[in-house]
C-alpha cells in the first residue's frame, strides 16, 4: 500500500480502514480487516465507527512525526532525484560523482548509523530530535502507559 492517509487522516480523528499491512497497522488506531467479508462489513457499516479517542489521535501523532521526521535522515551519498519520473542516466551519473566524492565522516546518515549501533536501536533515527530530558517517560507512555490526562510534549529537540 502506498502513500499516508492511513496514518495521516487518524491525526485528526479520522478513523481509518487499512486492508492490508503498512506501517500505521498494529498500534490499535486503525481499522483493520482480517478477510475480503470483514473488510467489506466495515464499508458497509462506516456510519457506525466512532472517532478516534485522544490517546489515538496522539499515538496516530507520534507514529507519523517518527515516519515522516525522525526516521527521515539526509545522506551525502543518496542523490536527489523525483521518484515519480526519474531520469535514470542522470541519476546514476550524479550517483557515480557521489561515490567519488563521499566523505563518510562528513555524512549525517553514517552518524546516526554509529549512534544506532551504539544504542543496540533496531532503526535509524535522527537522534540530534531527541532530547534526554523525559525519555524515560516517553518510552513508558509508548509502551502503553498513556491516558487522556497525560497528553503532551513527546520529544523535545536539543538545543
Amino acid at each position: 500500500m502506498m502513500g499516508s492517509p492511513g496514518a495521516e487522516y487518524p491525526c485528526f480523528g479520522i478513523p481509518t480502514i487499512i486492508p492490508c499491512e503498512s506501517y500505521s497497522t498494529g498500534f490499535g488506531y486503525t481499522i483493520e480487516p482480517k478477510s475480503k467479508e470483514e473488510y467489506f462489513f466495515q464499508l458497509e457499516n462506516i456510519k457506525n465507527i466512532k472517532k478516534l479517542n485522544n490517546q489515538q489521535i496522539e499515538l496516530a501523532k507520534i507514529l507519523i512525526f517518527i515516519y515522516m521526521k525522525l526516521t527521515q535522515i539526509p545522506s551525502n551519498l543518496i542523490a536527489q532525484h523525483d521518484t515519480q519520473h526519474v531520469d535514470t542516466t542522470k541519476y546514476w551519473t550524479e550517483m557515480n560523482e557521489l561515490i567519488d566524492k563521499y566523505n563518510y565522516e562528513g555524512d549525517l546518515l553514517f552518524k546516526m548509523m554509529k549512534k544506532q549501533h551504539a544504542n543496540n536501536d533496531m532503526h535509524t533515527l535522527d537522534y540530534r530530535m531527541i532530547s534526554k530530558r523525559n525519555r524515560g517517560n516517553t518510552l513508558h507512555r509508548l509502551s502503553g502507559g498513556l491516558d487522556d490526562k497525560h497528553i503532551g510534549t513527546w520529544w523535545v529537540p536539543d538545543g
